[in-house]
């Protein structure tokens, strides 16, 4: 017996061991069967067609919504940046500034002498900044996002303007109240081109500021570097307090023979604007407008 060879006792017998890997089954690995899927039936691509088109209709109004509320914001954020500026020439100049101003012997709207309380230092100094005057060949008249609504697709040019300052209220359309700071009907922001120095109003002759609006937004609005100007050209004239809808005030037109209807809203269904304590507000378009005249 050799070294290589195991023997088995048993059964009265001898055995040689078999080896285990002949023992190992040689059958072929089976494979799963193969099969090509079936296409999509007619009816299950319109099921799917059907509630995609669903998906849009409910998500297509709630994001026109918030672009829209998006929008509002934005409106509301550049009207308080300019009341901060407001508020912050009439602290240094301890009186509101006009909707037209005398400067170095040329009329220049609200919007130039605030430039130093914008941050715009850049147009105000210099040999051609808006402090040497409105006339001369090179001042410069760039598009200012803060001036325009995001909703204002109508105003053109680089000098456009959507927000207008409160310049008083008058009955007859072809005339204008006196300046006199005794006349209940002014507004707050006067003609200091040419006024008698009783009609330079500040804060202080304000009854109620919280309710008295200063800002508001208008289409079409002229821009603010027209020459000449008017108070509708870069502010608004309140009707008569017979007329109601605060958005027939803000939008009546100096040309205009008689009151017009009341036009609709930058923003749907509201007006955005700006109190003279600096607070921005929405208030409905079909306001009584004689409510927020508060003037001095």
């Amino acid at each position: 017996m050799t070294s290589n060879e195991q023997i088995q006792r048993g059964g009265g017998g001898l055995r040689a061991a078999v080896p285990a890997a002949a023992k190992l089954s040689l059958s072929p690995v089976p494979r799963p069967p193969s099969h090509v899927p079936s296409a999509f039936t007619l009816v299950e691509l319109l099921v799917v067609v059907v509630i995609i088109s669903m998906l849009v209709g409910l998500l297509l109004p709630a994001v026109m919504g918030a672009r829209a509320n998006a929008r509002k914001t934005e409106c509301a954020n550049n009207q308080r940046q300019l009341g901060v500026a407001i508020l912050g020439y009439e602290a240094a100049k301890k009186r509101l500034p006009g909707y037209a101003n005398l400067v170095r012997g040329t009329t220049v709207s609200w919007v130039p002498v605030l430039f130093p309380f914008l941050g715009r230092m850049d147009l105000w100094e210099g040999p051609n900044g808006w402090r040497m005057g409105w006339n001369l060949p090179n001042t410069p008249t760039p598009y200012i996002g803060l001036l325009v609504c995001p909703n204002d697709v109508q105003s053109t040019g680089d000098a456009r303007l959507t927000y207008v300052i409160n310049c008083g209220l008058y009955n007859d359309p072809t005339t204008f109240p006196l300046i006199t700071i005794s006349n209940p009907g002014q507004g707050i922001f006067r003609n200091y081109a040419n006024v008698p120095p009783d009609a330079r109003i500040s804060l202080s002759d304000i009854r109620s500021p919280s309710q008295t609006v200063m800002l508001s937004e208008k289409l079409p609005a002229r821009p603010w570097n027209t020459q000449p100007m008017l108070p509708t050209d870069v502010g608004f004239l309140w009707p008569d307090t017979n007329a109601t809808g605060i958005i027939q005030s803000t939008l009546i037109g100096f040309e205009t023979t008689v009151l017009p209807a009341p036009l609709p809203a930058i923003h749907p269904g509201v007006v955005i604007v700006t109190f003279c304590d600096g607070h921005v507000a929405e208030i409905v378009e079909d306001t009584p407008c004689n409510l927020y005249i508060g003037a001095p």
